[in-house]
């Protein structure tokens, strides 16, 4: 394991050879596993949302949740599709990282995907936020105002969410126009 983990926040002229394969494979299985956690997240919290607010809210409301968990679902099955279909054969995905690769093969640009999938998983962190905090100003819920307050602070702690992905995103973009991607890798991961 030594291999596949030890490349990270090394210069790309340090890593060994043999750890090129191992660290591309483990950077492709890095993005299904973020997919799947964080849109399993949010659907965890808008089926919360959704069990909630039953019966305290109007069918515009009930369409806005499940509009987004909608949106969810889609953007998880096509960025999964994606990523299973990124090369041909897919395991050319890290064995090109081999110099004595020869077997041909096609790929899609992944830098522009995986980018494209931090800019979404954004829009939708946002949504996830606003939707709640939207709820209770709308209704102006019967709630005391400490509770409110406490409502008001939870709701805001998670732009903090939306600000990490965003952070992401960004150390994505440096470590995809970067010719040292396992030092600039390393911020990615953090």
């Amino acid at each position: 394991m030594p291999q596949v983990f030890g490349s990270i926040h090394n210069n790309t002229w340090d890593v060994p050879l043999e750890s090129f394969v191992p660290t591309a494979k483990n950077g492709w299985i890095a993005q299904i596993l973020f997919i799947i956690s964080t849109c399993a997240t949010k659907a965890s919290i808008l089926l919360f949302y959704r069990r909630m607010t039953k019966g305290t809210y109007n069918a515009r409301w009930r369409y806005a949740i499940w509009a987004v968990l909608a949106f969810t679902f889609a953007f998880f099955a096509a960025v999964l599709v994606a990523y299973c279909f990124i090369c041909q054969p897919l395991d050319a995905y890290w064995k090109s990282y081999s110099f004595t690769y020869d077997e041909p093969f096609t790929c899609i640009n992944g830098n522009v995907l995986s980018q494209l999938v931090g800019a979404l998983s954004i829009l939708s962190d946002l949504y996830a936020t606003l939707l709640p905090w939207c709820m209770l100003w709308k209704y102006k819920l019967d709630v005391p105002r400490k509770q409110r307050t406490a409502l008001n602070t939870i709701f805001g702690l998670s732009l903090v969410v939306a600000g990490c992905a965003g952070g992401r995103l960004y150390y994505l973009y440096r470590m995809n126009h970067s010719y040292d991607t396992s030092w600039n890798g390393f911020y990615f991961f953090v």
